[in-house]
């Protein structure tokens, strides 16, 4: 007797995930609740993550390099995954300081036409390997009343009213990074320090 409540119960299990499994395949809300919860997640936590550029001051007309870069907490192995499209992983952020708070007054964003995420890349950090690096080229030009700054491979481009920023005298560059597969519960997004943006006049 007792083997047969056994196997009926065995027969109710396999009848019930195969409903689930009938049920995840047609619905795109359970598609995607499964894939958040069995899938592998990421998160920024266990890198320490810093932005900088390759120059202390930029003219109009000159190429600007990101150097995002990714150095492991631990010897532990530990693997950074981005979207192939890099501005669904990396967003750039721009803004003036004063003392006591931060403005984006006199800042605008061009809405670009979005892009799918593409694949998703990775680099291993493991052994004497503890760091490594991305690299997003981008570009300075002005227009009349305006600075142009323009990141194609994040698929964005700012304009900086030149009178806003001579009243500040210096942009703040940021990034924000956004997981491939966040856990639930998990922060959306973490925050690369900001540092200077310097912008001067060409010389005579």
């Amino acid at each position: 007797m007792f083997k047969k409540k056994e196997y009926l119960l065995f027969v109710i299990s396999v009848a019930i995930l195969a409903a689930f499994v009938a049920v995840v395949s047609r619905n795109k809300t359970a598609r995607y609740l499964a894939d958040r919860l069995f899938s592998k997640k990421d998160d920024f936590q266990s890198t320490t993550n810093t932005v900088s550029l390759d120059k202390t001051s930029y003219t109009p007309g000159d190429d600007i390099l990101l150097r995002l870069k990714f150095e492991s907490k631990s010897a532990k192995r530990t693997e950074v995954r981005y979207f192939g499209n890099l501005e669904h992983t990396f967003t750039v952020a721009l803004s003036f300081r004063s003392a006591s708070l931060s403005s984006r007054e006199g800042i605008s964003e061009a809405k670009l036409p979005q892009r799918e995420p593409g694949s998703i890349e990775s680099v291993i950090l493991a052994g004497s390997k503890r760091t490594a690096e991305i690299r997003v080229k981008g570009k300075l030009s002005e227009s009349k009343d305006s600075y142009i700054i323009e990141f194609p491979d994040l698929n964005s481009r700012f304009s900086v009213v030149k009178a806003t920023y001579t009243e500040h005298g210096q942009l703040w560059l940021g990034v924000y990074l956004m997981p491939v597969n966040p856990g639930i519960g998990d922060a959306l997004e973490d925050y690369m320090q900001a540092v200077p943006l310097l912008i001067v006049s060409p010389k005579a």
